[in-house]
């Protein structure tokens, strides 16, 4: 056998397409939360640091509380689905609050939501499912978006049920990989000595190298959860 010495070092040719929605200041003053909107900052700062290693160059687009509203994040998923190529990857991230309504459909709540009329002016998990199903590369869904169970619906309290829409995401039909922050109707949390969101701060964590403790249940990495200790 002849050594020939190491092969240089090629970045991957394949372009990451992020999406990050973070939102903190709702317009409704009842639905605030202290991380969401720094949770997509940090996830952005995360993965572009992922360039030349993972990715041949890392294309973020962030929007974050007033710049989050319902028709900037359907045209935001409009702009993920017209650039993502065949060997590309489209990464659509959100933190905030998601809701079911009556129907069992889940919602993401923009910030100029009305959890009162969700058809007409959140965004159903639907659009995303339709922009990432269509995308030519690969695609990945990350949600943090359970923060509450007492968002009112028409005057119920609405726990948002996260199991639905994982299994929907990730099915044959879609074929999506999905990461959830909660299962079920669980809360996910945030807490000021983290400065983010739990689930935020294991996926940073895992992609600086400096993760505690992750964990994955089902085949196919449809969910991730995680817990500090």
């Amino acid at each position: 056998m002849l050594w020939k010495g190491e092969k240089p070092f090629t970045a991957p040719q394949g372009r990451l397409y992020l999406l990050a929605v973070g939102i903190s200041d709702y317009r409704d003053e009842a639905l605030k939360l202290h991380y969401a909107a720094k949770d997509a900052k940090d996830v952005v700062a995360a993965f572009e640091r992922q360039k030349g290693d993972l990715y041949g160059e890392v294309v973020p687009k962030l929007l974050r509380d007033g710049e989050a509203t319902r028709a900037a994040i359907l045209t935001a998923l409009q702009w993920l689905e017209e650039k993502t190529k065949k060997n590309d990857v489209a990464l659509v991230f959100l933190s905030g609050h998601g809701i079911n309504d009556g129907h069992h459909e889940y919602y993401f709540l923009a910030q100029d939501s009305d959890p009162g009329n969700l058809r007409a002016t959140a965004v159903p998990n639907s659009e995303f499912a339709k922009t990432l199903s269509q995308v030519h590369g690969k695609a990945l869904f990350f949600f943090d978006t359970c923060h509450s169970g007492s968002v009112s619906v028409g005057g119920n309290a609405a726990r948002p049920d996260v199991n639905g829409v994982v299994n929907a995401l990730a099915s044959a039909e879609n074929g999506l990989v999905v990461f959830a922050a909660s299962t079920g109707s669980e809360f996910a949390y945030e807490r000021g000595e983290w400065g983010n969101g739990a689930f935020t701060k294991a996926l940073v964590e895992a992609l600086t190298g400096a993760a505690d403790k992750i964990s994955t249940s089902t085949a196919g990495s449809r969910r991730i959860s995680w817990i500090p200790g």
